[in-house]
């Protein structure tokens, strides 16, 4: 954030979403930076389960009582914009000796009317994580379609054995799964103009995808799962894929086999139990989204 905006203030306080180890970490090196670089600043994190953000940060607005910072989701942003939980910081970043750092179009998504109210923090690559012992095993190729992941994610399902082809996340966070199965249907939420993009017939049938992929190739937990569940279960030999981004790498990577190279890493674009123990995971990959 830019200087001038704890300008008036020696303590402030911080709200996060941050759920992995690795991520939690990371914030811990950025804490010591910022008091290095600021002794006289006083930051207190908190940590929000990101099922409770919304709730909590309504409350705050109308108890006026609001954090000093918050991470705020480019999905959640009209929502506090409307509730008043967000400050103008149009000047603020214009004159902020790092704003040269960003493209323009990394504000877009926290902009509306002209004006802007906050920084980019990090971007995302989705992608998909699967298990190549499982598919060398059971023969079958690696998927690059979402018609191929489906049959391949039922193929490696084996319920008596509590092997799952797929790890969905129907709790916490699932959402964003469906948005872009949605999307890979060819019915996405909004277009790029901000015009309305949902067709009726191709999310049904992107929805259909969804349910048929809960009921045929996923654990029983699935519609509970949200980002620890669908982690674990993919590290602990319980699930052969999963969807999810660069968020969550460093958990993943801490459970490969390292004799393996790590290879194959492919992806495009910017855009979260128990069971047998088995082989780590080796590869990551991301395939197009295409039905």
């Amino acid at each position: 954030m830019p200087q001038a905006a704890f300008a008036q203030s020696k303590s402030i306080n911080y709200w996060h979403t941050f759920t992995s180890q690795s991520e939690q970490a990371g914030l811990d090196e950025v804490m010591k930076l910022f008091a290095a670089a600021h002794p006289d600043i006083s930051v207190t994190p908190e940590n929000i389960p990101n099922p409770e953000f919304m709730a909590k940060i309504t409350a705050a607005v109308v108890a006026n009582t609001r954090p000093s910072v918050t991470m705020v989701s480019s999905e959640r942003f009209r929502d506090l914009l409307a509730m008043g939980a967000l400050s103008d910081m149009t000047d603020r970043i214009q004159s902020w000796e790092r704003r040269a750092d960003f493209a323009d179009q990394r504000f877009d998504s926290i902009t509306a009317d002209g004006k802007i109210y906050g920084v980019p923090g990090f971007a995302f690559v989705d992608w998909m994580y699967y298990r190549k012992d499982w598919f060398e095993e059971a023969g079958i190729a690696v998927p690059t379609t979402l018609a191929e992941m489906y049959d391949a994610a039922v193929k490696l399902t084996d319920a008596g054995a509590n092997r799952y082809g797929f790890g969905l996340r129907g709790g916490p966070g699932g959402q964003y799964t469906i948005l872009n199965i949605m999307e890979a249907f060819g019915s996405p939420v909004l277009h790029e103009d901000g015009s309305t993009g949902l067709d009726r017939d191709k999310a049904i049938e992107g929805i259909k995808y969804f349910a048929d992929m809960a009921k045929n190739a996923a654990p029983p937990s699935a519609p509970n799962d949200g980002f620890r569940q669908i982690i674990e279960g993919f590290q602990t030999g319980q699930t052969a894929m999963i969807s999810h981004h660069t968020g969550s790498y460093q958990d993943i990577a801490s459970k490969l086999n390292q004799a393996e190279p790590r290879r194959r890493v492919r992806h495009h674009g910017d855009s979260g139990r128990s069971g047998q123990a088995r082989r780590p995971p080796r590869l990551c990959l991301q395939f197009d989204h295409q039905a």
